[in-house]
């Protein structure tokens, strides 16, 4: 009955899911979280290890909300008393792995990445984004492309397959480069750099039918004024044709 008490009678709680309502402003946010914040930390200590959970679990859920309206400290804050409260949850290591991604520490994440990879190996979003740290903001692919490895079997999502690609094109094998991009074209996920990135290697590699067909994709996919836009028109209407 206690613990049935100190959860209802305090409704504190009850700040996390009034700050996730889609109608909810950024300043209602804040002052909601700030509210749960201080009831986090004017709760009484518990030796209850099931109650602790559960209230690490709220706050690690503040986190992110915290983390994506852009309160980075306060998103902080609130993963601070969810490592106390439960400090074996990945969860909060997670939470972790994404501010220091989110502010640009890029080695810090890495590492909170690593560790999320090999401590949950079912987890495939961590390995992923640990993949595209080392790719896109450490500029290591060939590392990149040793976590796709290890963390995935079969059909490959489209950012681990450009990964693979890439190595395959630095090794010196363009038509793998080619055949990985190939066997996830038909997914949604595949955007116009994704696109654009295979037309490259295809270009660089002298497959210039590729190139081309791959180019009047991006210019279907890209809006005129994309950035893309008018480097695929360039790369197509230009280059090849001179090179024809």
């Amino acid at each position: 009955m206690k613990l049935l008490a100190d959860r209802w009678t305090s409704l504190g709680y009850l700040n996390e899911p009034l700050a996730r309502q889609s109608e909810a402003t950024p300043s209602e946010v804040e002052s909601r979280l700030q509210a749960l914040l201080q009831w986090g930390e004017d709760l009484p200590s518990s030796t209850a290890l099931s109650l602790s959970r559960n209230r690490a679990r709220i706050f690690i859920r503040a986190t992110g909300t915290a983390r994506l309206q852009g309160f980075s400290s306060l998103a902080r804050q609130l993963n601070l008393l969810a490592l106390r409260l439960d400090s074996g949850n990945i969860e909060l290591y997670r939470e972790y792995a994404y501010l220091e991604r989110d502010e640009g520490n890029m080695d810090l994440a890495r590492r909170y990445f690593e560790v999320l990879s090999f401590v949950d190996i079912d987890d495939k979003q961590a390995a992923l984004d640990l993949a595209e740290i080392y790719f896109s903001q450490l500029g290591q692919p060939l590392q990149a492309a040793s976590v796709i490895d290890r963390s995935f079997y079969g059909t490959l999502p489209p950012v681990a397959a450009e990964i693979i690609a890439a190595r395959a094109y630095l090794m010196g094998n363009p038509e793998d480069a080619i055949n990985e991009f190939y066997a996830v074209i038909g997914s949604p996920l595949i955007t116009e750099y994704t696109v654009m990135h295979v037309a490259r290697i295809a270009y660089a590699s002298g497959q210039d039918e590729i190139a081309a067909g791959l180019l009047e994709l991006v210019l279907q996919q890209a809006p005129s004024g994309h950035p893309l836009h008018s480097r695929a028109d360039f790369l197509l209407h230009r280059r090849l044709q001179t090179a024809n």
